[in-house]
């Protein structure tokens, strides 16, 4: 069965994503990551309230908050208070490394999905759902962008 990884992120990080200036979600845990849960919907949080895009999970990336900085600053989005803020005393550092980010011309906002799936609720952080139900449950309303969002998410070997 093929998952859909559903991820909440903040409007101003959403933005960088969107924009190509930000390539690395961070998080604080680790999501379980079967083999074919590598497509990713990506949530934007209030005061948006919507999918806002679909990408590719590229790498899962987990180090110490130090090295993963070194590594990847420049792709996380954010300065470095920012980010040693965020890591306070954890000794992991989780990177969602993103890829092929497709921006929707039209959002799914938070009461049409739950037209369509009622129990919808916005990840905290992430959540799994049922690829094939979803798309079966949303294709009309991506009807002009379904083929788009399907060339995405076959444009890797699953």
């Amino acid at each position: 069965m093929k998952n859909l990884l559903v991820i909440s992120i903040r409007p101003e990080y959403m933005k960088l994503i969107l924009a190509g200036e930000k390539s690395i979600e961070l998080r604080k845990c680790k999501p379980s990551l079967p083999k074919d849960d590598i497509l990713v919907a990506l949530y934007c949080t209030a005061p948006v309230k919507a999918v806002v895009g679909f990408c590719l999970l590229d790498e899962l990336i987990e180090d110490s908050p130090s090295s993963l900085w070194g590594r990847f600053s420049e792709l996380v989005g954010v300065d470095k208070k920012t980010y040693q803020d965020y890591y306070n005393n954890n000794s992991k550092a989780v990177g969602l490394k993103l890829d092929s980010v497709y921006q929707l011309e039209k959002e799914l906002s938070l009461d049409k999905i739950r037209e369509e799936v009622p129990n919808f609720a916005p990840p905290q952080t992430y959540k799994y759902y049922n690829l094939n139900f979803l798309i079966k449950r949303f294709k009309e309303s991506l009807l002009d962008e379904y083929h788009n969002l399907v060339s995405v998410y076959n444009s890797r070997e699953l």
